[in-house]
C-alpha cells in the first residue's frame, strides 16, 4: 500500500496527526458546552492561532515567502463557514456524534462532486454511497436518542463547507503554504463579525487556552505533519486511514468526556464508515486524487 516501507517514526507521526484531527471535536466540546467561551471567539482564536503557526512553519522553510500569496478569499470564506458552523454545532451535540456527521458529510460531498464532474460511479461505489447516506439518515431519525436537529444541521453545513474547501485545494502544489494563506483569510473574516456580536462574547482563560491548542497544535501542527507524511502514502491508503478520525473521536469522547454510546450511534457509525470503505475499495481507478486532509 505504500510507495516504500515506512519507518516507525512515519507511522507515529501519522497516528499523531489523526489523533489531533479527532481531538478538535473534543476540544471544541470542552470549551463550548460548559460555556467557557462563545462560538465566535473560539472560532476566531482557533483560526488566528492556526494561521500564525502555519505561517511560522512556512517561514522557516522559506523566509522570503509571503503568507497571503497562496490561497484565495473564496477558500478562506469556505474555511470560515466550516469553522464557525463546527463551533456552533458543538454547543448542541456530543463530540462523537459530531465527528461522525462531519466526516460522513465531507466524504459524501466529495464523492457526489466527483461523480458529477468526472465519471459515473460503478456498482460498488454506488452501493457504498447509499449505505453511508442511509447510515447518516438513521442517526438523525427523530427519537429518544437522536441528537439535536439544529446541531446536526450545523455540522452538515460544516461538512459541506470542508468538502468544498478540500475539492478546491486538492491539487495544490504547496498545500502547507496554501492552508496558511486560507487560515489567515478565514481569521480576518471571523474578526469582521466580532463588532456585531459584542453582547454575546464571553471569554475565560480555559476557553482561550483550549481554542489556542485547537488552532496552533491540533490544526496547525497536525496539518504540517499530515502533509509531511502524505507523500509516503498511496491515495487509497490515505483515504482509508482517515476512517480512524471519527472512531478516535467517538472513543475519546466516551473515555474522557463521559459521553454515552448508543446502539443507534454504533449502527450508524458502522454504516457510514463501512459505506465509505466500500467506495474506497470499489474505485475503478486505483490512483485517486489525494485528500487535502481530514477535517
Amino acid at each position: 500500500m505504500l510507495r516504500k516501507l515506512p519507518s516507525a517514526p512515519n507511522w507515529s507521526l501519522l497516528l499523531f496527526a489523526l489523533t489531533c484531527f479527532a481531538s478538535n471535536s473534543l476540544l471544541c466540546t470542552v470549551a463550548l458546552r460548559p460555556g467557557h467561551i462563545d462560538p465566535l471567539s473560539f472560532t476566531s482564536i482557533r483560526l488566528l492561532s492556526g494561521a500564525v503557526m502555519l505561517s511560522l512553519m512556512v517561514w522557516t522553510r522559506n523566509p522570503s515567502s509571503k503568507i497571503l500569496s497562496k490561497g484565495d478569499w473564496k477558500s478562506g470564506a469556505t474555511l470560515f463557514i466550516y469553522a464557525m458552523a463546527f463551533s456552533l454545532a458543538y454547543v448542541r451535540i456530543n463530540a462523537g456524534v459530531g465527528a461522525l456527521i462531519l466526516f460522513g458529510t465531507v466524504q459524501i460531498t466529495m464523492l457526489i462532486w466527483n461523480h458529477y464532474q468526472k465519471t459515473s460511479l460503478n456498482k460498488n461505489e454506488t452501493i457504498g454511497l447509499i449505505v453511508a447516506v442511509v447510515g447518516l439518515a438513521w442517526l438523525v431519525i427523530p427519537g429518544a436518542s437522536s441528537p439535536d436537529l439544529m446541531g446536526v444541521c450545523l455540522m452538515i453545513i460544516a461538512g459541506l463547507s470542508w468538502g468544498l474547501y478540500s475539492l478546491n485545494g486538492i491539487k495544490a502544489k504547496a498545500p502547507l503554504h496554501l492552508t496558511a494563506g486560507n487560515f489567515g483569510r478565514a481569521a480576518i473574516l471571523s474578526l469582521f463579525f466580532i463588532p456585531f456580536s459584542f453582547s454575546n462574547l464571553h471569554l475565560s482563560s480555559q476557553g482561550i487556552e483550549t481554542a489556542l491548542i485547537s488552532g496552533a497544535l491540533t490544526s496547525g501542527v497536525a496539518y504540517a505533519i499530515w502533509y509531511t507524511v502524505l507523500p509516503h502514502l498511496k491515495p487509497t491508503l490515505a483515504s482509508i486511514v482517515q476512517l480512524a478520525v471519527p472512531v478516535l473521536a467517538a472513543a475519546a469522547s466516551i473515555l474522557f468526556l463521559g459521553e454515552k454510546s448508543t446502539l443507534t450511534l454504533l449502527f450508524s457509525s458502522a454504516m457510514v464508515l463501512g459505506g465509505i470503505a466500500i467506495v474506497i475499495f470499489g474505485r475503478r481507478e486505483k490512483i485517486a486524487a489525494k485528500p487535502i486532509g481530514p477535517a
